[in-house]
């Protein structure tokens, strides 16, 4: 007959085993892309002899001036230039100034009284950039709250430098 008998039977214990991860190896793979390279760019230099150019030119709703044409001719900081000689024309007429006789103004300006209804041209002599053209030509709604007895005044600016 059989007897028992106590035998020791161990149970295993689970290890854990490490699964290998893939490996990735990364690939670059290069594209050829073609890039210019920029010209330098040329950047005027401005010098006090640089020509003269129209800078701007608008009408002021002013009603202590009545009509006056305001013109100023600066250099290239700004400063008023004295002695410049400008012609006004406009049909059937012409009249020149220069800039620099009213003194207790600054030396690169220069006025002229004009008439109602005129279209004036006014330009730099010797500088064919420094024209300005239509100068007084109005539409009418420009100063609404200037009197029709007052004629809007304009301000015209010449510099050495300015483009149109």
């Amino acid at each position: 007959m059989p007897t028992a008998n106590d035998t020791n039977t161990a149970t295993p214990i689970p290890t854990h085993t490490a699964t290998p991860l893939p490996t990735y190896t990364s690939t670059s793979t290069s594209t050829f892309t073609p890039t210019s390279t920029p010209f330098p760019t040329v950047t005027p230099t401005l010098s006090p002899n640089s020509p003269f150019g129209l800078a701007y030119f608008e009408v002021l709703c002013d009603d202590k001036s009545d009509g006056l044409l305001k013109i100023y001719v600066n250099g290239i900081n700004g400063e008023g230039e004295s002695g410049i000689s400008i012609m006004v024309s406009w049909t059937g007429g012409q009249n020149r100034v220069f800039t620099g006789l009213k003194s207790p103004l600054e030396p690169g300006y220069a006025d002229f009284q004009m008439e109602p209804g005129q279209i004036y041209q006014i330009e730099i002599l010797g500088m064919p950039n420094a024209i300005a053209k239509n100068v007084n030509k109005l539409s009418g709604n420009e100063c609404p709250d200037l009197a029709q007895d007052i004629l809007p005044s304009w301000q015209v600016v010449f510099q050495r430098g300015a483009t149109p």
